[in-house]
């Protein structure tokens, strides 16, 4: 059991946290990368 606020507080972040860091993992950005080769070879186009 938390005894104040503030350990709940923390409770909760720490919580989010963990939670966030799960999702983040199992999800897949399918946003290409930049990267500066690929603004290079654009340019000699």
């Amino acid at each position: 059991m938390l005894k104040d606020e503030r350990g709940f507080r923390a409770a909760i972040m720490y919580d989010k946290n963990e939670a966030l860091a799960a999702y983040k993992k199992r999800t897949y950005d399918a946003r290409p990368l930049n990267d500066h080769r690929f603004d290079h070879y654009l340019m000699l186009i």
